[in-house]
């Protein structure tokens, strides 16, 4: 995914990225070095047994699964 944002970006597809929100459950590998851009690892509560450590550069960010809606719900449409 990293490689591929990289990519977008020397190519100029993707000049102005500040950021991006990378949700996962927190099994994987994360990337050894810091991108030129800043990354937030969400992750749900029930994503993982064991806390996952993200790299040190990375901001982690835990929501509860309670927190999600979808546009079903009464006053989402």
């Amino acid at each position: 995914m990293f490689s591929y944002i990289d990519d977008l970006m020397d190519a100029g597809e993707l000049a102005h990225l500040k950021g991006l929100l990378y949700f996962t459950d927190g099994q994987g590998a994360y990337p050894r070095m810091k991108p030129r851009y800043d990354v937030a690892f969400v992750l749900t509560d029930e994503a993982y047994i064991e806390e996952p450590d993200v790299p040190p550069w990375a901001l982690r960010v835990k929501i509860g699964s309670g927190e999600f809606c979808n546009g079903d719900e009464e006053g989402m449409r």
